[in-house]
C-alpha cells in the first residue's frame, strides 16, 4: 500500500477496505520505543533485525510476505535487511515488514524514527502520524515531557489525540515511589488534556506495561475499520507477553511462571461449558474471556475495561494455584 493509498483508506469518501487499526509508536530518540515493541510483539523485536539508528519508519503487519520499501511517490521496491545501506531515508516513506506474532492480529504497529534525531527530518514521523489511528508517545521518566516533545506533539493531527497514550518509560530509573508519583502528577497536569490516557511504566516490568496495553487494545477496537479480531486475540497476546518477558528479564519480572504451569493455565479444562461460542479447542484463557465478555452492556463504556481487569486477575490467581499445587506435589 502506498502512502497515498494509506491516507485514502483512512479518510477517503468511499468505504475503506477491511484493515486493522494502525498504532504509531512515537517519541524522541532513545525513549524506549523499540523496547516497548519488544514487549508487545512477544520478543520478535524489530531492532534485532534493523540495528541502524538512521532508518525510516517501519510498518509491521501480520503475515509472511517479504519486506519492501515504499517511496515518497508510492512505488514499492523489495529490500534486503542484510544490505541496509541500500535503504535511503530521504526518499522512503516507510518500510513494510511482516511477522507472525499475536499482537499484529489485533493491529499494525508503526515504529517511527526519533523526532529528536538531527539526521532525520521531522516529516519522516509526521507523515506516519497523519495515517495512524492510535498513537503511543514514549517519553523517558527521567526527562519526562520536555518542551521539545510538547512542540513535536503539537504537530500531530487533532483527530489522533483522543486515541493516544502518553507512556512515561524507564520508571525503574527513578529512585523512589515518591519521585515516580511526583513525575506522573506533573505530567498529567501538563499533558493530560493532550492525550487520551497517561501511564508510567518500567519496560523491564511486564506488569507495569499492562494498563497502557489495555488502553491500546480498547482504542484499537474502537477505531478498527471492519476487521476487528475476536477478543481471543487479547488472550494470545497476553500469553506471549508473559512468556517472552520471563525469558528476556526473569530477574526483574515480579511473577515468573514455569513453562509447564503456564501451559496448564492457558490450556487446561474449563468447568462451565457455556456460554455459547465457547470452545475448549482454544484453551482456558479463551473460554474465560468469552465468559466475561459474552453479555457486556452496550451503554457502559467501562464494561470492557472491568472485564479485562477481571480476566488478568483470574489468570494470575489460577496460575498461583497451579504453582501452589506443584509445590505441594514436589514436597511429597
Amino acid at each position: 500500500m502506498s502512502i497515498s493509498d494509506a491516507t485514502e483508506a483512512k479518510t477517503g469518501p468511499q468505504a475503506a477496505p477491511a484493515r486493522r487499526a494502525r498504532v504509531a509508536i512515537l517519541g524522541e530518540f532513545s525513549a524506549g520505543k523499540s523496547t516497548l515493541i519488544n514487549l508487545i510483539t512477544g520478543g520478535q523485536t524489530l531492532r534485532t533485525q534493523v540495528t541502524a539508528t538512521q532508518m525510516p519508519a517501519i510498518w509491521m503487519s501480520h503475515g509472511r510476505q517479504a519486506p519492501y520499501r515504499v517511496d515518497l511517490d508510492g512505488s514499492e521496491t523489495p529490500i534486503d535487511f542484510n544490505d541496509r545501506s541500500s535503504i535511503s531515508v530521504s526518499d522512503t516513506a516507510y518500510i513494510r515488514m511482516f511477522m507472525q506474532t499475536p499482537v499484529l492480529e489485533l493491529c499494525d504497529l508503526i515504529d517511527t524514527p526519533g523526532n529528536s534525531d538531527p539526521n532525520i527530518p521531522p516529516i519522516a514521523w509526521e507523515r506516519i502520524a497523519e495515517i495512524a489511528d492510535v498513537a503511543i508517545w514514549c517519553s523517558s521518566s527521567t526527562q519526562a515531557w520536555r518542551q521539545s516533545e510538547v512542540a513535536a506533539w503539537s504537530e500531530v493531527p487533532e483527530s489522533l489525540r483522543e486515541n493516544s497514550i502518553l507512556l512515561l518509560t524507564r520508571a525503574d530509573k527513578l529512585t523512589s515511589e515518591t519521585d515516580r508519583e511526583k513525575v506522573l502528577k506533573r505530567v498529567k497536569r501538563e499533558a493530560g488534556d493532550m492525550f487520551g490516557t497517561v501511564h508510567m511504566a518500567s519496560l523491564l516490568n511486564l506488569e507495569s506495561v499492562q494498563p497502557a496495553f489495555r488502553d491500546m487494545v480498547g482504542m484499537c477496537r474502537r477505531v478498527n475499520a471492519a476487521e476487528t479480531p475476536g477478543l481471543v486475540d487479547t488472550a494470545q497476546i497476553l500469553r506471549t507477553m508473559h512468556r517472552d518477558a520471563m525469558e528476556a528479564a526473569p530477574a526483574t519480572t515480579p511473577q515468573t511462571y514455569p513453562e509447564d504451569e503456564l501451559d496448564a493455565a492457558f490450556s487446561g479444562p474449563f468447568n462451565d461449558p457455556e456460554p455459547a461460542r465457547q470452545s475448549l479447542e482454544h484453551g482456558y484463557a479463551t473460554a474465560l474471556w468469552y465468559q466475561l465478555t459474552e453479555n457486556l452492556p452496550d451503554d457502559d463504556p467501562d464494561a470492557l475495561d472491568r472485564a479485562f481487569g477481571e480476566f488478568l486477575g483470574t489468570l494470575d490467581r489460577e496460575i498461583a494455584t497451579l504453582q501452589g499445587n506443584a509445590a505441594i506435589q514436589k514436597a511429597g
